[in-house]
């Protein structure tokens, strides 16, 4: 994108993965540098849709027991060969995946005009597994860019939930390693038919799943399929009404079969619709990022830190790790403004709820910091994965390490302190 100023034009990539590292994301740009400097670009920033279906590009669900010997001994005695938690000809493969996407779109760059829109679809289509936390945005939020010289349209998307239902065994005898698209794959596919480039953003996802399984299907794949392409039918629909969605044969071609839904409690997407404003957004776009050291508190990304699993940029300060990572901010137009994550940010962080207070938290102490709605108003918009991928981010007052209450997040992430350190350094960067 290149809002025209001079400033110089800023990459967003999406990536369809589980998620990247920042020391990964920064080897991409390095990689990029003089490509960047030649076409003056003065930010990449590389997200994920957190697909649970794809190759490991982390390196947390590696062959754990088989490298954990080896690799600590590796650590301690400088002996033995330490393997990666990821392959690393498969990152190399995906690294140049990345830049040759990145430079085919700066070099397709068109002019023409973006509009967004806005649309609450319910919690039918969303469901909260975090039973401390009751925050949840059930919008999806559409930008249109329309090129002037009557090239492909761009549909960028941004909603949230977990893209993990193919990811798990999908059917008799299956163990759950298939390689899979996910619901963000055939919304896509959805929008793709209708004349769309497509692009998705995930935002905060702490415990954040798909609902809306109304027909029956034996496959998960089928379901994620269902649902994705669900949401794609709402997405191109969002400012269209009941009567102009009956009438639109692509919609209506895609709908579920009678056979079906037969004998279940289904009701068609579209029945009550009402339809929602689009407005122009002006060509205005400020990226900020700022660099943030959190420290890493939890035991098991410890160990999968000192293994050599994970591809994270460690410091050691006397007896405690850290490691850096980044956040960002967006300003799009007048009224479009976005936060860039680097992990799976639990809701009430986002948008307040429940276990930021002293009754709602394990601790039975308030969070004392600020949420993102907080800082940025109330209509901020969260992109999660963003330049990292941290793992779940717990409020500090709601953090327990005991696998109970639905506390099961705590394990995948950096420590009890991440999500203060992180709200702070939101607050600088808008202060700055």
């Amino acid at each position: 994108m290149d809002d025209g100023s001079g400033r110089g034009k800023t990459v967003f990539a999406s990536v369809d993965s589980i998620g990247i590292s920042n020391a990964d994301i920064r080897q991409i740009r390095q990689e990029l540098s003089s490509f960047a400097q030649i076409n003056n670009i003065s930010s990449i920033n590389i997200f994920s849709t957190h697909n649970h279906s794809g190759i490991d590009t982390q390196g947390l669900w590696t062959n754990l027991f088989g490298k954990l010997p080896l690799n600590l001994l590796d650590s301690i005695t400088g002996l033995g060969e330490r393997q990666p938690g990821t392959n690393p000809e498969y990152m190399a493969f995906f690294r140049a995946q990345v830049r040759k996407a990145i430079e085919d779109a700066v070099a397709d760059m068109t002019s023409g005009s973006m509009k967004y829109a806005v649309k609450d679809i319910g919690e039918n289509y969303f469901k909260n597994d975090r039973a401390s936390s009751d925050a949840l945005n059930t919008e999806l939020k559409r930008l249109t860019f329309t090129p002037y010289d009557g090239s492909r349209p761009t549909i960028i998307l941004n909603m949230e939930a977990h893209p993990s239902t193919a990811g798990l065994p999908t059917g008799e005898g299956a163990n759950g390693h298939g390689v899979s698209g996910d619901y963000v794959y055939y919304i896509g596919e959805v929008l793709n038919g209708a004349g769309y480039d497509f692009m998705f953003f995930n935002g905060a996802i702490l415990g954040i799943y798909i609902n809306r399984i109304d027909v029956k299907q034996d496959e998960r794949v089928q379901i994620a399929a269902n649902y994705g392409r669900e949401i794609g039918k709402m997405t191109l629909g969002m400012t269209m009404s009941e009567s102009e969605i009956e009438s639109d044969d692509y919609l209506m071609s895609l709908n579920f079969t009678q056979e079906q839904t037969a004998e279940q409690n289904y009701t068609p997407w579209y029945e009550g619709w009402t339809a929602v404003n689009e407005t122009g957004v002006e060509p205005i776009l400020n990226v900020a990022l700022k660099e943030v050291e959190i420290e890493i508190s939890n035991p098991v990304i410890k160990l999968a830190g000192k293994a050599g699993f994970v591809n994270y940029l460690i410091k050691v300060k006397g007896n405690k790790y850290y490691t850096t990572t980044e956040i960002g901010y967006i300003e799009m137009g007048k009224n479009i403004k976005i936060a860039m994550v680097p992990g799976e940010l639990c809701t009430d962080l986002a948008y307040g709820g429940s276990s930021l207070t002293g009754e709602g938290s394990y601790s039975g102490e308030a969070f004392e910091g600020k949420t993102l709605k907080d800082i940025f108003g109330e209509d901020i918009i969260v992109f999660g994965l963003a330049n990292d991928a941290i793992g779940y981010i717990v409020p500090d007052n709601d953090y327990c390490m005991c696998l109970a209450f639905g506390h099961y997040h705590e394990t995948i992430s950096l420590g009890k302190s991440t999500a203060s350190t992180l709200m702070a350094s939101f607050e600088e960067l808008k202060g700055e």
